[in-house]
């Protein structure tokens, strides 16, 4: 049997971590890992998913914080064990805290490994730092920055936490050819040293 990775996402647009969500789902293709992948919102990134042949499942968050929102968010957990067991997952991969802090305690239900990509740090508090002590098994910092903070507030073992940085698809994302008339009308020289900052550019509806 394949070695099967749930995903989760809260998010079903494409930001950045999304993005890189996507790209790494598609990387696994023809590999020994099948991906899958939960999402609580509606999104383009559902629609590449489905286009790439990666299984979704959509989730309704639990919502409200009175007593029926406590029920609301057991539900939730009880339905994210439903859904690991059904299908067999091998290994649960978070990579936002909103989603994950209901998988990695659903995860630990079903004795299968959680592994936390952390895009920055957001989440902080004692109690926090204790569930992700607990019920995360690895953490993967996209940066050196992020992992320092991590190491720094003792939210885990340096063992337990590495770097690795995003990947990019070389097959959309390549070097072009030097613009000469560019370069003279923005006035830069061959001896010159630029540094470009690039921004993302999308319209409003591909980020719902």
């Amino acid at each position: 049997m394949d070695n099967r990775i749930l995903f989760l996402s809260y998010l079903g647009g494409i930001g950045g971590g999304e993005s890189f969500l996507l790209n790494f789902m598609q990387s696994l293709r023809g590999s020994r890992f099948t991906p899958m992948i939960a999402v609580a919102s509606p999104g383009v990134l559902i629609t590449r998913c489905l286009e790439n042949q990666i299984p979704v499942f959509k989730l309704e968050y639990p919502t409200g914080k009175t007593f029926g929102g406590l029920l609301s968010r057991l539900r939730f957990i009880a339905g994210l064990v439903g859904l690991i067991r059904a299908n067999n997952i091998s290994l649960l991969h978070i990579n936002d805290m909103e989603l994950g802090k209901y998988g990695a305690v659903a995860a630990k239900i079903c004795r299968v490994p959680t592994v936390w990509t952390c895009h920055g740090w957001w989440y902080s508090g004692p109690l926090r730092e204790i569930f992700y002590r607990f019920f995360i098994d690895l953490t993967v910092a996209v940066s050196i920055p992020v992992l320092e903070s991590l190491i720094r507030r003792h939210i885990l073992p340096p063992d337990r936490a590495f770097v690795i940085n995003p990947g990019v698809d070389i097959s959309k994302f390549v070097p072009l050819p030097l613009d000469k008339d560019l370069s003279q009308a923005l006035g830069v020289t061959p001896n010159n040293v630029v540094v470009a900052i690039v921004g993302r550019f999308q319209p409003p509806e591909s980020v719902t």
